[in-house]
């Protein structure tokens, strides 16, 4: 296929094609931002419920279900004192079902990053743990 024949052939679906791919990509984006503005918001709901939680005396979180929207419920002792994100659904309905024993501590919690890998335990030492000797110092070097 010749370099002439293969513009002729983009043109010619650019101009078929083009109006139809306009229009998807038009009313795809309503979508796609609904769901991402939705992932952002669980997580910020997490992340508000566990400061909120931090800020308690004896503060927890549990995550429950509220159909299928999740909602972090936080407790200060044994008392429920708000949801986030806020839902119309009463919290004695939302914990009808959840065992309260399951609830985290904001302490108690490491984000993602802090979590150990599978395998490993912390008295194993690998590369990452080598000590690195003293380094010299002005005093500390030989015929000084």
């Amino acid at each position: 296929m010749s370099r002439e024949s293969s513009v002729r052939a983009l043109v010619s679906f650019g101009v078929k094609y083009a109006p139809l791919a306009y229009e998807g990509l038009r009313r795809g984006k309503g979508p796609a931002k609904e769901f991402a503005d939705r992932q952002v918001s669980r997580r910020t709901a997490r992340s508000i419920a566990f400061e909120h939680a931090a800020h308690l005396v004896d503060g927890s979180v549990l995550p429950v279900y509220d159909g299928d929207v999740r909602v972090w419920v936080v407790f200060s002792g044994d008392r429920p004192v708000g949801t986030h994100p806020v839902v119309n659904t009463p919290v004695a309905e939302l914990l009808a079902h959840y065992d309260l024993d399951k609830r985290m501590r904001p302490h108690e919690t490491t984000g993602r990053r802090g979590l150990r890998r599978r395998g490993r335990s912390s008295s194993t030492s690998g590369p990452q743990d080598a000590i690195e000797a003293p380094r010299a110092t002005g005093d500390d070097r030989p015929g000084a």
